[in-house]
């Protein structure tokens, strides 16, 4: 069984991890509709070749209302193909809020994401994480 937005993988820590699995972990995501709450989601960073594109790469943010099982379907995804038009980590007292806008191809616009990780450290790691995967997609095959 498979198709478009199955896992296929158990819990990072079986060894049998997702192709093109770049960074993982729990982020609170900011509702972009009222109330503006924070939802904490379970995001994969996925960086895996697009055969639709001649050898170029698809990068895509997945989120999950649980750690991802087997078989589920992701709660949300974000489609940094086109890149970020922005990241940046946001000015407030814990050091732990980032954010980045990138253009939405259903919406034909672009989108800001507000995330925010536990602590500082979780915080750059997501941010590094997603600087290098987007300069990798970029990269010529």
């Amino acid at each position: 069984m498979g198709g478009s937005g199955w896992l296929s993988y158990g819990r990072p820590e079986s060894g049998n991890v997702r192709e093109g699995l770049v960074h993982e972990g729990w982020l609170k995501k900011k509702r972009t509709s009222f109330p503006h709450t924070w939802q904490r989601r379970y995001f994969l960073l996925l960086v895996v070749p697009d055969s639709t594109i001649g050898g170029a790469k698809k990068l895509t943010v997945e989120y999950y209302e649980k750690a991802p099982q087997m078989k589920h379907f992701p709660s949300g995804a974000i489609n940094l193909s086109k890149g970020l038009t922005w990241l940046t980590c946001l000015e407030d007292t814990s050091g732990c809020s980032f954010a980045f806008e990138a253009f939405q191809n259903n919406k034909n616009r672009n989108r800001r994401f507000d995330l925010q990780a536990d602590n500082p450290e979780t915080s750059a790691r997501w941010v590094q994480a997603l600087s290098e995967a987007v300069q990798s997609a970029e990269a010529p095959p």
